[in-house]
């Protein structure tokens, strides 16, 4: 709404100054009327006047642009907040899909506790399990239900963030997230990714216009020396004839050129080059993000792979040997939880790793002023 009110800036600013309209009564018998008495040589009591003052030419064309650069300045504004609004919802809704990913997997693996704490239960009833085995495998399920309510707090503060941002309530959120599967990305020049966000990033590209405005208002300021024309019309009162229809044109020379037109200038130019430099922070600070991003999605790719090839498979093997080992007394528990809490770990951190690559990849799109 800003911006779209900001838009008539360009046709307001392009407009001439409101005229002066004004109306006069004089007395023909006043003072310093030669012609006291003489009812003869009396002109109208009523007189008219128009007055009207232009602007030297350019000045207008120069404020009409600088309102432009501020429409489309807040436009911009407006889509970055759009960018990151959208990249904020999307890497909630990621957040809230591994949380659930991850309390299926600590419930997956709180009941499998449970099946072993009910076959050490039953071994140790019969002398085969010793004690510590079965006190080892409780504080585990107790650490696991631990675990389990923090997921379920997290959860509770995801959704409402997604509601805030989504004006949805928190009852109509309903339903299962899911995270997408993840590739590699496309290898690309650095110097290309970072040339495509100084083309298309809406943050950018504001303080690119805000850049051109310092430059317009500068060119504004120098014109603080031109003069203006004032067209004049007036029509009535005469001492010594009929009302008749006079007029002027002239020009309104600036004085006083130290007291306003000079500070005016020098003002301009420091906010031109305090612009540029804010300019060139902005673009050293999106390259500095991107190459960031870029090292996350290569880091947290490798990660997972690696997660999800090796070390899971590895992990889900060695639980299930131990597990036979287990039951038939070949193993301790202490070795059987070992591998276990290897396997837990593996399944959570292919999890989170999943997550940092997607948030880093929809940080990198919002970089280049992309919501898909």
């Amino acid at each position: 709404m800003k911006a779209a009110a900001s838009k008539e800036n360009i046709k307001i600013e392009k407009s001439l100054p409101n005229p002066k309209i004004a109306f006069g009564y004089n007395d023909s018998d006043g003072f310093n009327n030669f012609m006291i008495g003489n009812k003869e040589y009396q002109g109208t009591k009523v007189r008219f006047t128009f007055t009207q003052l232009i602007p030297f030419p350019t000045k207008l064309f120069l404020r009409s642009k600088i309102a432009k650069n501020y429409y489309f300045y807040d436009k911009e504004i407006t889509e970055s907040a759009r960018v990151s609004t959208v990249a904020d919802v999307k890497n909630y809704y990621y957040r809230l899909a591994q949380i659930e990913n991850d309390i299926a997997i600590i419930k997956s693996d709180n009941s499998l506790l449970k099946l072993l704490e009910k076959n050490t239960d039953n071994g140790y009833a019969v002398g085969k399990t010793k004690e510590t085995d079965v006190i080892r495998i409780e504080l585990k399920m107790i650490a696991l239900k631990n675990q389990l309510t923090e997921l379920k707090k997290n959860k509770l503060e995801v959704l409402y963030e997604l509601s805030r941002f989504s004006g949805l309530k928190l009852n109509k959120l309903k339903g299962k997230a899911v995270m997408p599967d993840i590739t590699k990305l496309k290898p690309k020049k650095l110097k290309n990714i970072i040339l495509d966000a100084f083309k298309n990033n809406p943050l950018l590209k504001a303080i690119n216009f805000l850049f051109k405005n310092s430059k317009d208002e500068k060119k504004l300021a120098d014109q603080g020396l031109y003069p203006n024309i004032i067209f004049h019309v007036k029509y009535g009162y005469r001492y010594d004839i009929q009302p008749a229809l006079g007029g002027s044109i002239g020009l309104q020379i600036p004085l006083y050129f130290s007291q306003r037109q000079f500070p005016e200038i020098d003002k301009a130019k420091k906010n031109m080059i305090s612009t540029m430099f804010a300019r060139s922070w902005e673009y050293s600070g999106v390259s500095r993000k991107i190459s960031a991003y870029l090292t996350k999605i290569k880091k947290y790719y490798k990660l997972y792979e690696t997660e999800k090839k090796i070390y899971l498979p590895e992990s889900s093997f060695l639980l299930k040997l131990y597990i036979n080992r287990y039951i038939f007394g070949k193993t301790s528990a202490f070795e059987l939880l070992n591998s276990f809490k290897k396997m837990v770990k593996a399944e959570l951190l292919s999890n989170s790793y999943k997550l940092n690559f997607l948030i880093s990849k929809d940080d990198l799109k919002a970089s280049l002023g992309k919501i898909n």
